[in-house]
């Protein structure tokens, strides 16, 4: 509604150099009024969407590297019927950080514990420093018992 009033006196606006004018002003005016007005606002008709400004603390943010941890969220939620806030436990093999790219981070961060498993030093270290309460086991996991297995890791791993 807001926005119609706007065109209705830009249409009678009397000379068009004066629309001209104003028109960039009215266009971030337009903008900024959609974003709180919770509407989308798209400079391009395809690919490029702008989430409206007073909606972003309501939507769900991934960690996980691909969304795992959305996925996983909604295969709780809506296939399990599990009250995801409800605390329980989880087993993360080739935990990697415990925040970043994590697939358990939001799980912990609702009260979920659990079990960690990676074989880095790194790792273990920032596991001890941002997830007190999961366990972390420095090991690799696999199928088959007492294997050598050699695996490769950035010389400065993140903490």
């Amino acid at each position: 509604m807001v926005i119609s009033i706007f065109k209705y006196f830009y249409k009678k606006l009397p000379e068009k150099s004066v629309r001209e004018k104003i028109r960039p002003i009215i266009y971030l005016l337009k903008f900024f009024l959609k974003s709180i007005l919770s509407k989308q606002h798209l400079n391009e008709p395809i690919g490029k969407v702008k989430f409206p400004f007073l909606a972003k603390p309501y939507l769900k943010r991934s960690v996980a590297q691909q969304g795992e941890d959305l996925i996983l969220d909604r295969i709780i939620t809506r296939v399990l019927h599990w009250n995801i806030d409800e605390p329980r436990y989880y087993v993360d093999v080739g935990a990697y950080h415990p925040i970043d790219h994590s697939v358990t981070y939001l799980l912990y961060k609702r009260g979920w514990h659990g079990i960690a498993f990676d074989p880095s030093i790194s790792t273990k270290k920032a596991f001890k420093l941002w997830r007190k309460t999961d366990q972390f086991v420095q090991a690799v996991v696999g199928d088959i018992d007492r294997v050598e297995v050699e695996f490769f890791t950035k010389k400065m791993a993140a903490i």
